[in-house]
């Protein structure tokens, strides 16, 4: 039998359908891309997608593999001066730590039984502290500041002998420019801050890709950072870094979300927490906060999400969001349980959202929106802020159960099921609240009171809104809040952060600039030009008179700050 030669001339020759229509279409699309050339609106979209999907990756992958390439001399020059280097002559290493941008390495090469004794000359930052040789070789300097530093090093055998003294200089470049995201507005009246750093938080600047969490002293300087590479393969979301700091560590969310980092000031790192590591089925993405018990365990906020790695920007499926609790075991890293919110409130819970803040597209998905955690080892209790719900409540450590419940009444349907406490009359309900802390009776958090309604049930503009600190003296025995103290110092209003610290008659209080309202619109923080979009701003106030100490603005976002003694971290005696 023959067989027919395909026609010749034709555009397509294959016989299959599927064939001849891609064709047609990919003709039409090409005929349609040439006549739109001559419209000026579809040439730029035309060069939006060229320089977005062609010519932007070329230019990644090519300054990436300069980079490396760079840092691959870089690090031989640096290993050749570390060999190099004596107790006669050290070698002074800068900038070699990209996760510590400000951590100083004095290399010696000499054994661990050595110690050093370290102390800056800093007018108005002395720091003085003792540190072993590390194995490697290597004397970790602290608390410098970007520009130029002196500071002296002496170095004792295991005999506590002096076998060496030197006076050093190390010169840190701010080519990362994390100095230049803070603009001292106030500086404090005298230098009385030398041992409390502020503020502890984490910055988010829009402009940057590399996300830091940084301690500054009294007058703005930098002293400490910690950053997230952006390295990981594992990334879920835009997710930005949070922490507490526990005695002489530092916890820190990072891998976005993923990880739950302890450190050291030193540089001294390991991962406390893993979502990938404690089911089959899902990982775990912590976020929010993090606190450590009394019981060798710590208590986290996170979301069981989609197994495996999800590239950016597509989001990973999420299975029951921001309404999970999870204890480990520190020794272990184990897994010990899982508290879901939602079998916590029964039918509560499911309920629409009192509201959204105007921030989520998906009310039910995001029902509570927990923000912050605590755990009160006196009355062994988890205390938590439910945003969305408004709500501060607390469960009972060994049970899990809703132990009280401080939030506005109406709108719970099931309220009668509820512990909920009796406000003091007058009280006006937080709304939106953050940064929860109990001391014993007394319950502080950062009302950010968004979404408050006037007599008639409509919102109050937010040109007439102001965000406060609240004190609450709880009478838990009688099922009540026996009083309520609140610190507002100056016209501000935070629409979804917010944060403040006490210690010793004095507070930080922190919050963001520019923000949008309910009707998504941008409103101004009310400070005038104390505030822009994209800024954050970090006060100090006496306690009892609010009389303004210090104010920084810092670019992105500061979400809670807190105090740090150095003296503590670097283990001064």
């Amino acid at each position: 039998m023959s067989k027919t030669a395909p026609s010749k001339g034709r555009l397509f020759s294959s016989r299959r359908a599927a064939f001849r229509a891609t064709g047609l279409v990919l003709a039409g699309a090409a005929v349609f891309f040439l006549l739109s050339l001559g419209n000026s609106t579809l040439r730029s979209i035309y060069g939006g997608i060229a320089q977005n999907r062609v010519i932007a990756p070329l230019k990644n992958l090519a300054t990436a593999k300069n980079e490396k390439k760079v840092a691959k001399k870089e690090d031989t020059q640096r290993q050749a001066a570390r060999q190099a280097s004596s107790l006669s002559s050290p070698y002074v290493e800068v900038g070699a730590d990209r996760i510590f941008p400000l951590l100083v390495r004095v290399w010696l090469n000499v054994d661990a039984s050595h110690t050093a004794r370290v102390s800056n000359n800093d007018a108005h930052f002395p720091l003085v502290y003792k540190r072993a040789v590390s194995e490697k070789g290597f004397v970790p300097v602290v608390g410098l500041a970007f520009g130029e530093n002196s500071f002296d090093v002496e170095v004792f055998d295991g005999a506590g002998n002096t076998v060496a003294r030197h006076a050093l200089t190390a010169s840190i470049g701010d080519d990362n420019e994390i100095q230049k995201w803070i603009e001292v507005r106030k500086k404090p009246a005298r230098n009385d801050l030398v041992s409390m750093m502020l503020p502890w938080g984490h910055l988010f600047a829009r402009p940057l890709k590399e996300k830091f969490i940084v301690v500054v002293d009294d007058f703005g300087s930098v002293r400490w950072a910690y950053r997230w590479t952006g390295t990981t393969d594992r990334g879920r979301s835009g997710y930005t870094m949070l922490s507490e700091i526990e005695g002489d560590r530092v916890l820190i969310v990072d891998d976005e979300g993923l990880r739950v980092v302890s450190s050291d000031v030193f540089g001294n790192t390991e991962v406390v927490f893993d979502g990938e590591s404690y089911s089959q089925k899902h990982d775990y993405k912590v976020h929010h906060g993090m606190w450590s018990t009394d019981k060798g365990t710590m208590l986290l906020i996170a979301d069981p999400i989609e197994k495996g790695g999800v590239a950016l920007p597509k989001q990973p499926k999420i299975f029951s969001e921001e309404d999970t609790i999870l204890e480990i075991d520190l020794k272990s890293g184990k897994l010990l349980r899982e508290i879901d919110l939602k079998k916590v409130f029964a039918e509560n819970a499911k309920r629409p959202m009192l509201e959204d803040q105007g921030i989520l597209p998906n009310k039910k998905k995001d029902w509570m929106h927990l923000n912050a955690i605590y755990y009160d080892a006196a009355s062994e209790s988890i205390v938590l802020s439910g945003r969305n719900q408004s709500a501060i409540f607390a469960l009972d450590y060994q049970t899990g159960d809703l132990a009280w419940l401080f939030s506005d009444p109406e709108g719970w349907p099931d309220r009668a099921s509820l512990p909920l406490l009796a406000a003091p009359k007058g009280y006006r309900y937080h709304r939106g609240q953050h940064d929860v802390v109990l001391e014993g009776n007394r319950l502080r958090f950062f009302d950010n009171a968004v979404l408050l309604k006037d007599g008639d049930g409509g919102y109050v503009p937010a040109s007439r809104t102001r965000s406060r600190i609240v004190e609450a003296r709880l009478d838990l025995d009688n099922a009540r809040v026996a009083s309520v103290k609140t610190y507002a110092p100056e016209d501000f209003f935070s629409k979804i952060t917010g944060g403040y610290e006490f210690d010793n008659g004095r507070y930080l209080l922190c919050y963001c600039g520019i923000m949008k309202d309910v009707f998504g619109k941008y409103v101004n923080d009310f400070r005038n030009s104390k505030g822009v979009d994209g800024e954050a701003q970090l006060f100090e106030f006496n306690e009892g008179s609010n009389q303004e100490r210090l104010h920084f603005s810092v670019k992105g976002i500061s979400y809670r700050p807190r105090y740090f003694d150095w003296q503590k971290m670097v283990g001064a005696k």
